[in-house]
This record gives structure tokens, C-alpha cells and sequence, in this order.
């Protein structure tokens, strides 16, 4: 999710598209979420061969989503808001050798681990489907083949992603939440 945004030190203002595979443009659902949605969490990231891990803190509520990501030492890397008016981010440290993804495609990751099925239906392409079948989430390509699959766990009452897939841009991640 987050560890995907490492790129430049700068500061930009992006639309509210992402991309959910090479060429395949998606508009994210509204930035807001009726209850309050707060984690922290410690991600691995496994990409191109290389393996990288960063703490991140998420806060979503009816105002909109924000993002931070820090590496293990604390050093704040990024900060990515999501509100009304698109999305801004700062991308403070790089990580040195990672050609990542861009920060609205960290954000269509964490949106689509948090936010509901319902949400992202009508923005999917044509025949594409995004469905929950017991801890498991799958966005199917209209093949049916898998782009994305997320696992969860249910952890008080709450179910918690552990692990994202991204077939297709070749990506994985481990989340392993740090919020008691």
C-alpha cells in the first residue's frame, strides 16, 4: 500500500485516478467514510526482488483520508491527503533503487483493503468485479483472471487486511497492525 509511494523529495497535487493494472485507468471512490477509520500499521513490501519494510499512519473519517509513511528509524518519507479537493502529497526521503508506483495508486491500495465493495462497483470498467468471499477480497479482470487479491483476518469484531497481491504490477504486501 503505502511503501509503494517512495519516490523524489517534492510536493505535488494529483487528480483521483489510479491505475488497477498497466493501461487500465480507475477513478477513486469519494475520499470520506462515515465512521472514523484509524490504524497504524508495519508494512513489508516485496517488489522486483527487493524486500522493504515502513510503519504508516492512516486516518479516515468524513473530512477525507491521510496517509504518512515513516521508515522503522521514524523518518517521515511521505505524506499523502486525499480530500475534496484531489489529492496532495510531500514525498520527503526516496528510497534509494525503487521505481514505485505514484501516491493516488498507494491511495486506490489502502482504499480498496479499507473501503466497501459497494463504493468501487460502479467505478470498476466494464466487466470487471471486485467481490468478498469470506476473508478473501479478489478484483477479477473481465477474463476473470485475478490483478488483485487481499486477505483479512477479523481481529475485535473488525475485519483487517494481513496481505495485499498485486498480480499485475507485480507487487506484495504484508500489514501487520500496530493500533491495539
Amino acid at each position: 500500500m503505502c511503501l509503494l509511494l517512495l519516490l523524489g523529495g517534492c510536493s505535488s497535487r494529483q487528480g483521483v485516478e489510479a491505475f488497477i493494472a498497466p493501461n487500465v485507468p480507475l477513478s477513486l471512490p469519494a475520499p470520506t467514510l462515515a465512521e472514523p477509520l484509524t490504524r497504524q500499521q508495519l508494512l513489508l513490501a516485496s517488489t522486483q526482488g527487493k524486500q522493504y519494510q515502513l510503519l504508516t499512519a492512516l486516518e479516515a473519517g468524513p473530512q477525507g483520508i491521510t496517509l504518512v509513511g515513516l521508515m522503522p528509524t521514524g523518518a517521515r518519507l511521505f505524506k499523502v491527503r486525499y480530500d475534496r479537493s484531489g489529492i496532495h502529497s510531500e514525498r520527503l526521503l526516496p528510497l534509494p533503487g525503487s521505481a514505485l508506483p505514484p501516491p493516488a495508486q498507494v491511495l486506490a491500495d489502502v482504499m480498496l483493503c479499507y473501503w466497501p465493495v459497494a463504493d468501487w462497483l460502479p467505478r470498476l470498467p466494464a466487466g470487471w468485479q471486485l467481490k468478498d468471499e469470506g476473508d478473501v477480497r479478489r478484483l477479477t479482470d473481465p477474463a476473470g483472471e485475478l490483478v488483485t487479491e487481499i486477505r483479512y483476518h477479523t481481529w475485535q469484531g473488525h475485519r483487517e487486511p494481513v496481505s495485499l497481491t498485486q498480480h499485475r504490477f507485480g507487487y506484495a504486501l504484508t500489514l501487520e497492525s500496530l493500533t491495539p
